[in-house]
C-alpha cells in the first residue's frame, strides 16, 4: 500500500478508533517482573518509545495465567528461565 493512501485511510479511520476506545474501554492485563541474582536487579532497555531502562514484562495473552506470562516475557526479553517465582503484589 502506498504511503499517501495509508495516511489518508488513517486520517479518516482514527476518529472511529478513538470513539470505540472511549465507549467500550477495552481492558488489557500486563505483568512486570523483578529479576534478582545475588542482590542485583536486572533491567532491560526497550527498543520502542523513549528506549529507557525498565523491568521485563508485557501483555498477558488470552487464557494465560500471570505466572505463565511472566515466565514467557522474561524468556523472550532476556533469554533466561525463571527458577524461583514469587508473587509480591498486584495493581488494578
Amino acid at each position: 500500500m502506498k504511503k499517501g493512501l495509508f495516511k489518508l485511510l488513517f486520517f479518516f479511520y482514527s476518529p472511529f478508533i478513538l470513539i470505540y476506545w472511549f465507549v467500550f474501554r477495552p481492558k488489557s492485563v500486563g505483568v512486570k517482573c523483578v529479576v534478582r541474582n545475588a542482590e542485583k536487579v536486572a533491567l532491560i532497555k526497550t527498543s520502542y518509545g523513549k528506549k529507557l531502562w525498565t523491568l521485563p514484562g508485557g501483555d498477558v495473552k488470552r487464557g494465560e495465567s500471570l505466572e505463565e506470562a511472566i515466565i514467557r516475557e522474561v524468556r523472550e526479553e532476556m533469554g533466561i528461565e525463571i527458577i524461583n517465582l514469587k508473587k509480591h503484589g498486584s495493581i488494578y
